[in-house]
């Protein structure tokens, strides 16, 4: 049961980012690679780029997104894409950061 929660609050997080990204100025269009379990789980159309984003989403204390970061610094992607991993790090009584942090971005 426990999983099904972890996976349900990383899909709606995604949702919700996916909805961020469709009302900012710029956006072409947003898509949601749903139940795919490819590097990218949202990819954001500009006129001159493509963000393709990776999520993450945590109600831990404390998580590091070193390998994930890894990954996507040798993951090649055509010149005209960015890469991002962006993470939800829900309230916790024992953590500073809340909300929605991009970790990296090229």
């Amino acid at each position: 049961m426990k999983k099904n929660n972890n996976k349900k609050f990383r899909l709606d997080k995604e949702r919700v980012l996916k909805k961020m990204f469709e009302k900012e100025p710029g956006v072409l269009q947003v898509t949601r690679s749903r139940g795919s379990f490819g590097k990218f789980d949202i990819q954001v159309f500009f006129e001159d780029y493509i963000l393709l984003i990776s999520v993450k989403s945590t109600r831990k204390q404390y998580v590091s997104y070193k390998e994930e970061i890894k990954l996507l610094q040798h993951t090649t992607v055509p010149k005209y894409c960015k890469k991002a991993l962006y993470v939800y790090y829900a309230k916790h009584k024992k953590r500073t950061k809340q909300g929605w942090i991009v970790e990296y971005k090229d």
